[in-house]
Protein backbone atom coordinates (compact mmCIF):
# COMPACT_ATOMS: atom_id res chain seq x y z
CA UNK A 1 0.00 0.00 0.00
CA UNK A 2 1.30 3.48 -0.93
CA UNK A 3 1.67 6.04 1.85
CA UNK A 4 -0.17 9.03 0.34
CA UNK A 5 2.12 11.57 1.95
CA UNK A 6 2.81 15.00 0.53
CA UNK A 7 6.08 13.85 -1.06
CA UNK A 8 4.21 11.25 -3.14
CA UNK A 9 1.58 13.76 -4.27
CA UNK A 10 4.10 16.48 -5.15
CA UNK A 11 6.81 14.34 -6.73
CA UNK A 12 8.24 16.22 -9.73
CA UNK A 13 7.77 13.38 -12.23
CA UNK A 14 5.89 13.31 -15.49
CA UNK A 15 2.61 11.41 -15.43
CA UNK A 16 3.90 8.25 -17.11
CA UNK A 17 6.74 7.86 -14.62
CA UNK A 18 4.49 8.66 -11.67
CA UNK A 19 1.89 6.07 -12.69
CA UNK A 20 4.56 3.41 -13.10
CA UNK A 21 5.33 3.81 -9.40
CA UNK A 22 1.91 4.67 -7.95
CA UNK A 23 -0.66 3.54 -10.53
CA UNK A 24 -3.15 0.71 -10.02
CA UNK A 25 -0.87 -1.83 -11.68
CA UNK A 26 2.08 -0.83 -9.48
CA UNK A 27 -0.11 -1.29 -6.40
CA UNK A 28 -1.53 -4.57 -7.76
CA UNK A 29 -5.00 -3.06 -7.83
CA UNK A 30 -5.71 -3.44 -11.53
CA UNK A 31 -8.36 -5.98 -12.53
CA UNK A 32 -5.85 -8.65 -13.57
CA UNK A 33 -4.24 -8.47 -10.11
CA UNK A 34 -7.49 -8.32 -8.15
CA UNK A 35 -9.30 -11.24 -9.82
CA UNK A 36 -6.95 -13.96 -8.47
CA UNK A 37 -7.59 -12.53 -4.99
CA UNK A 38 -11.35 -12.76 -5.48
CA UNK A 39 -11.50 -16.33 -6.74
CA UNK A 40 -9.93 -18.83 -9.11
CA UNK A 41 -9.90 -19.55 -12.80
CA UNK A 42 -12.61 -21.76 -14.17
CA UNK A 43 -10.83 -24.81 -15.55
CA UNK A 44 -10.80 -25.30 -19.30
CA UNK A 45 -9.03 -28.17 -21.02
CA UNK A 46 -8.77 -29.45 -24.57
CA UNK A 47 -10.58 -32.74 -25.25
CA UNK A 48 -8.77 -34.57 -28.02
CA UNK A 49 -11.74 -36.84 -28.70
CA UNK A 50 -14.11 -33.92 -29.14
CA UNK A 51 -11.35 -31.81 -30.69
CA UNK A 52 -12.41 -28.72 -28.76
CA UNK A 53 -12.02 -26.94 -25.45
CA UNK A 54 -14.24 -28.22 -22.65
CA UNK A 55 -15.16 -26.27 -19.50
CA UNK A 56 -15.34 -27.95 -16.12
CA UNK A 57 -18.84 -28.53 -14.76
CA UNK A 58 -17.99 -28.90 -11.08
CA UNK A 59 -18.83 -25.27 -10.32
CA UNK A 60 -22.03 -24.89 -12.26
CA UNK A 61 -24.36 -22.80 -10.09
CA UNK A 62 -21.99 -22.81 -7.12
CA UNK A 63 -20.11 -19.57 -7.78
CA UNK A 64 -20.77 -16.18 -9.27
CA UNK A 65 -18.57 -15.82 -12.33
CA UNK A 66 -16.70 -12.97 -13.99
CA UNK A 67 -15.25 -12.98 -17.51
CA UNK A 68 -12.15 -10.83 -17.97
CA UNK A 69 -11.45 -8.78 -21.09
CA UNK A 70 -9.16 -11.58 -22.27
CA UNK A 71 -12.01 -14.06 -22.01
CA UNK A 72 -10.78 -15.86 -18.88
CA UNK A 73 -13.60 -16.96 -16.59
CA UNK A 74 -13.12 -16.61 -12.82
CA UNK A 75 -15.21 -18.29 -10.13
CA UNK A 76 -15.68 -15.72 -7.38
CA UNK A 77 -15.19 -17.15 -3.89
CA UNK A 78 -13.93 -14.27 -1.81
CA UNK A 79 -14.69 -13.69 1.86
CA UNK A 80 -16.21 -10.44 3.09
CA UNK A 81 -13.09 -9.29 4.95
CA UNK A 82 -10.98 -9.73 1.79
CA UNK A 83 -13.48 -7.67 -0.21
CA UNK A 84 -13.41 -4.96 2.44
CA UNK A 85 -9.59 -4.83 2.29
CA UNK A 86 -9.60 -4.48 -1.50
CA UNK A 87 -12.33 -1.82 -1.34
CA UNK A 88 -10.34 0.18 1.23
CA UNK A 89 -7.19 0.03 -0.89
CA UNK A 90 -9.09 1.18 -4.00
CA UNK A 91 -10.60 4.09 -2.08
CA UNK A 92 -7.13 5.08 -0.84
CA UNK A 93 -5.81 4.91 -4.40
CA UNK A 94 -8.68 7.10 -5.63
CA UNK A 95 -7.94 9.64 -2.90
CA UNK A 96 -4.25 9.65 -3.89
CA UNK A 97 -5.05 10.27 -7.56
CA UNK A 98 -7.52 13.03 -6.68
CA UNK A 99 -4.87 14.77 -4.55
CA UNK A 100 -2.30 14.40 -7.34
CA UNK A 101 -4.70 15.89 -9.91
CA UNK A 102 -5.54 18.79 -7.58
CA UNK A 103 -1.83 19.51 -7.17
CA UNK A 104 -1.18 19.27 -10.92
CA UNK A 105 -3.92 21.80 -11.67
CA UNK A 106 -2.93 24.51 -9.18
CA UNK A 107 -0.33 27.25 -9.27
CA UNK A 108 2.19 27.44 -12.09
CA UNK A 109 1.64 23.76 -12.94
CA UNK A 110 -1.86 24.55 -14.23
CA UNK A 111 -0.38 26.86 -16.88
CA UNK A 112 3.07 25.46 -17.62
CA UNK A 113 2.84 21.83 -16.53
CA UNK A 114 5.41 20.12 -14.29
CA UNK A 115 9.12 20.80 -14.68
CA UNK A 116 10.65 17.43 -13.87
CA UNK A 117 14.25 17.81 -15.10
CA UNK A 118 17.16 18.87 -12.91
CA UNK A 119 19.00 21.26 -15.24
CA UNK A 120 16.85 23.48 -17.43
CA UNK A 121 16.65 26.70 -19.39
CA UNK A 122 13.41 28.64 -19.93
CA UNK A 123 13.00 30.74 -23.06
CA UNK A 124 10.64 33.67 -22.51
CA UNK A 125 8.75 34.19 -25.77
CA UNK A 126 7.10 37.60 -25.34
CA UNK A 127 5.58 39.66 -28.12
CA UNK A 128 4.44 43.26 -27.71
CA UNK A 129 1.76 43.32 -25.02
CA UNK A 130 -0.31 45.90 -23.19
CA UNK A 131 1.31 46.79 -19.87
CA UNK A 132 -1.31 44.86 -17.87
CA UNK A 133 -0.82 41.67 -19.95
CA UNK A 134 2.95 42.00 -19.70
CA UNK A 135 2.68 42.28 -15.92
CA UNK A 136 0.47 39.18 -15.82
CA UNK A 137 3.09 37.25 -17.77
CA UNK A 138 5.95 38.31 -15.49
CA UNK A 139 3.81 37.46 -12.43
CA UNK A 140 3.34 33.94 -13.79
CA UNK A 141 7.07 33.63 -14.48
CA UNK A 142 7.86 34.67 -10.91
CA UNK A 143 5.41 32.03 -9.72
CA UNK A 144 7.06 29.25 -11.72
CA UNK A 145 10.44 30.33 -10.33
CA UNK A 146 9.20 30.15 -6.73
CA UNK A 147 7.24 26.91 -7.10
CA UNK A 148 9.19 24.80 -9.60
CA UNK A 149 12.53 26.20 -10.73
CA UNK A 150 13.53 26.37 -7.07
CA UNK A 151 13.39 22.53 -7.04
CA UNK A 152 15.91 22.17 -9.89
CA UNK A 153 19.67 21.94 -9.44
CA UNK A 154 20.66 24.39 -12.22
CA UNK A 155 18.74 26.82 -14.44
CA UNK A 156 18.96 29.73 -16.83
CA UNK A 157 16.56 32.21 -18.48
CA UNK A 158 16.63 33.62 -22.00
CA UNK A 159 14.44 36.41 -23.39
CA UNK A 160 13.81 35.89 -27.11
CA UNK A 161 13.96 39.21 -29.00
CA UNK A 162 15.87 40.82 -31.85
CA UNK A 163 18.59 41.33 -29.26
CA UNK A 164 18.54 38.09 -27.28
CA UNK A 165 18.96 38.56 -23.52
CA UNK A 166 20.47 35.94 -21.22
CA UNK A 167 20.09 35.87 -17.46
CA UNK A 168 23.47 34.10 -17.33
CA UNK A 169 25.79 32.81 -20.07
CA UNK A 170 25.42 29.25 -18.72
CA UNK A 171 23.03 27.55 -16.33
CA UNK A 172 23.81 28.39 -12.71
CA UNK A 173 23.19 26.59 -9.42
CA UNK A 174 19.73 27.03 -7.97
CA UNK A 175 19.59 28.80 -4.62
CA UNK A 176 17.40 31.34 -2.85
CA UNK A 177 19.73 34.12 -3.99
CA UNK A 178 19.80 33.01 -7.65
CA UNK A 179 15.99 32.73 -7.69
CA UNK A 180 15.76 36.26 -6.27
CA UNK A 181 18.20 37.55 -8.89
CA UNK A 182 16.19 35.83 -11.64
CA UNK A 183 13.00 37.45 -10.34
CA UNK A 184 14.63 40.87 -10.38
CA UNK A 185 15.95 40.22 -13.91
CA UNK A 186 12.43 39.38 -15.13
CA UNK A 187 11.01 42.56 -13.57
CA UNK A 188 13.61 44.63 -15.41
CA UNK A 189 12.75 43.26 -18.88
CA UNK A 190 11.79 45.83 -21.50
CA UNK A 191 8.15 45.43 -22.48
CA UNK A 192 8.78 47.13 -25.81
CA UNK A 193 11.72 44.98 -26.97
CA UNK A 194 11.21 44.21 -30.67
CA UNK A 195 10.80 40.61 -31.80
CA UNK A 196 11.69 39.05 -35.17
CA UNK A 197 10.38 35.92 -36.86
CA UNK A 198 13.54 34.03 -35.88
CA UNK A 199 13.90 35.30 -32.30
CA UNK A 200 12.72 32.07 -30.67
CA UNK A 201 14.91 29.96 -32.95
CA UNK A 202 17.97 32.08 -32.14
CA UNK A 203 17.23 31.81 -28.43
CA UNK A 204 16.90 28.03 -28.79
CA UNK A 205 20.28 27.87 -30.56
CA UNK A 206 21.85 29.72 -27.62
CA UNK A 207 20.16 27.43 -25.12
CA UNK A 208 21.28 24.32 -27.00
CA UNK A 209 24.91 25.39 -26.77
CA UNK A 210 24.82 24.60 -23.03
CA UNK A 211 25.53 20.86 -23.04
CA UNK A 212 24.74 20.48 -19.33
CA UNK A 213 21.00 21.01 -19.90
CA UNK A 214 18.42 18.27 -19.47
CA UNK A 215 15.60 20.23 -21.12
CA UNK A 216 14.70 23.48 -22.83
CA UNK A 217 11.28 25.00 -22.12
CA UNK A 218 9.63 27.72 -24.22
CA UNK A 219 7.04 29.74 -22.29
CA UNK A 220 4.98 31.92 -24.61
CA UNK A 221 2.46 34.62 -23.76
CA UNK A 222 -0.07 33.19 -26.20
CA UNK A 223 0.87 34.89 -29.49
CA UNK A 224 4.03 32.98 -30.22
CA UNK A 225 5.97 33.71 -33.41
CA UNK A 226 5.34 30.85 -35.81
CA UNK A 227 7.78 31.71 -38.57
CA UNK A 228 10.57 29.19 -37.89
CA UNK A 229 8.91 25.87 -37.02
CA UNK A 230 11.26 23.81 -39.17
CA UNK A 231 14.30 25.45 -37.59
CA UNK A 232 12.88 24.77 -34.12
CA UNK A 233 12.35 21.10 -34.93
CA UNK A 234 15.85 20.81 -36.35
CA UNK A 235 17.49 22.51 -33.37
CA UNK A 236 15.46 20.53 -30.83
CA UNK A 237 16.46 17.17 -32.36
CA UNK A 238 18.00 15.06 -29.59
CA UNK A 239 16.93 17.52 -26.90
CA UNK A 240 14.12 17.02 -24.39
CA UNK A 241 12.38 20.21 -25.45
CA UNK A 242 9.11 21.11 -23.76
CA UNK A 243 6.92 23.76 -25.38
CA UNK A 244 4.28 25.08 -23.02
CA UNK A 245 2.07 27.54 -24.91
CA UNK A 246 -0.82 29.12 -23.05
CA UNK A 247 -3.53 31.64 -23.80
CA UNK A 248 -3.66 35.13 -22.36
CA UNK A 249 -6.71 34.08 -20.34
CA UNK A 250 -4.67 31.30 -18.69
CA UNK A 251 -1.90 33.78 -17.92
CA UNK A 252 -4.43 36.16 -16.37
CA UNK A 253 -5.93 33.39 -14.22
CA UNK A 254 -2.47 32.26 -13.14
CA UNK A 255 -1.57 35.82 -12.20
CA UNK A 256 -4.76 36.21 -10.15
CA UNK A 257 -4.02 32.93 -8.33
CA UNK A 258 -0.46 34.06 -7.58
CA UNK A 259 -1.79 37.28 -6.04
CA UNK A 260 -4.28 35.34 -3.90
CA UNK A 261 -1.47 33.07 -2.62
CA UNK A 262 0.63 36.11 -1.69
CA UNK A 263 -2.34 37.66 0.13
CA UNK A 264 -2.85 34.45 2.11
Amino acid sequence: MVDAGKSVITTLWDTNKWLKSYGLRAQKLDISSILPQLGFRHSIDFDKRLNRAVKARYSNGLFAQYTSQKGTVYNLACKQNSLSTIKQRLEEARSLYKSRLNWLTTGSRRIFGVISERCIVIILDINLLPLESFQQYTDCMEQVLREQVVCTSRFNLIRSAEKTLLFRKQAISTSSSSILEATQWINQLDKCASVSLTSVCEALCLASSDKSLDAVYIFTEGCSTDGCREQLLKQSHGKSQHIRPQTKEQVRQGSDEAKRRQAD
